[in-house]
């Protein structure tokens, strides 16, 4: 049977459910778009003659007597009415209505699966986004991603801890001022920063950063900012920094010897690890000019008395490279 067969059959009758419900599909492997109000589920088969079977939820509007409603469109040919999802919507403060709407469509496609594929689904994620103002970001897009394997529909914790964390669904459990997020949680809370416009990030914001990596652009910090930072550092500070890439808005504005006064440097040994920094893959996946931001062979080492290092590279004297190695190496 073809998913649209499945879905036809899982809800022609009690029994039927039943019947479907308890067989044991392998290879599931699921995707919910919540901004989209999309989910896709794919049941891989096998042997390569028989194709995959796939399962299509989809959130659609239609008319009816009494006006517009929503429905729940499954494979496109069984349709179940949703209303219930836009009358808990119009409850909400306007600003919320739409991410709610999002969330519940994201809650029903997981209370469906749960009853479809009563066993683990082998690859389960879900996507999420929405927009959030900052002081000094502005509006920005979020966007935050669960995936687990072996899931299982019983557990959402996880899920409810992504949206309350990562996408700011309940804004009460941040505090806001003046009708926007503080910056400092858009760097604490957000999984990959790579954004522009950060004329009013300062070094004090930067040293309360504990997340991995941050690529800033249109930054108007200088050689003593970049120096504290290396300091913070050095001194023990941001224990979970790999990569910290900061792009001036001004360029050639950049003095590395301010930078790196009062450090004992060493250059960097290609013998000892690969050119090209290797601990920030997401940088790799996200810009374009990654090839040539992570080339460390005309970076510094720093060593701290523990052993562990960082490569500091000014490209261009306009991009402060900053590079946190987590293992030791034999010396320069």
């Amino acid at each position: 049977m073809d998913g649209r067969e499945l879905i036809n059959l899982y809800f022609l009758s009690a029994r039927a459910k039943l019947l479907i419900s308890g067989c044991r599909f392998r290879n599931v492997h699921t995707v919910i778009e919540c901004e989209r109000l999309k989910c896709t589920s794919k049941i891989q088969c096998r042997p390569r003659l028989h194709p995959d079977k796939e399962i299509i939820i989809e959130m659609v509007t239609m008319d009816s007597p009494e006006g517009t409603k929503s429905a729940m469109k499954f494979n496109g040919s069984v349709t179940i009415e949703a209303s219930v999802i836009d009358r808990e919507a119009e409850r909400q403060p306007e600003e919320m209505r739409k991410l709610f709407r999002q969330k519940k469509f994201g809650e029903t496609c997981n209370l469906f699966l749960k009853n479809m594929f009563r066993s683990s689904i082998e690859n389960f994620a879900v996507h999420v986004s929405c927009k959030r103002n900052f002081d000094i970001f502005g509006e920005r897009q979020l966007k935050a991603a669960f995936e687990q394997h072996n899931f299982v529909c019983d557990d959402l914790a996880d899920l409810e801890e992504m949206w309350d964390h990562y996408a700011f669904y309940y804004s009460k459990k941040f505090p806001i001022e003046n009708g926007s997020f503080p910056a400092s949680i858009f760097l604490n809370k957000v999984r990959l920063i790579l954004t522009g416009a950060c004329q009013g990030v300062t070094t004090e914001l930067l040293l309360q950063f504990n997340q991995t990596t941050a690529f800033l652009r249109d930054t108007n910090l200088n050689g003593n900012d970049f120096h504290l930072l290396i300091r913070n550092w050095y001194e023990g500070g941001q224990p979970n920094l790999n990569a910290l890439i900061l792009w001036q808005e001004t360029p050639d504005s950049i003095d590395p010897a301010t930078v790196l006064q009062d450090f004992e440097i060493h250059s960097y040994n290609e013998q000892q690890r690969a050119r090209h920094y290797f601990l920030a893959p997401e940088i790799e996946k996200c810009c374009t000019s990654s090839e040539r931001i992570l080339d460390c062979k005309n970076g510094f080492d720093i060593l701290r008395q523990d052993g562990k290092r960082c490569t500091v590279r000014i490209w261009r004297e306009t991009v402060f490279c900053f590079y946190v190695w987590h293992q030791n190496f034999p010396s320069a």
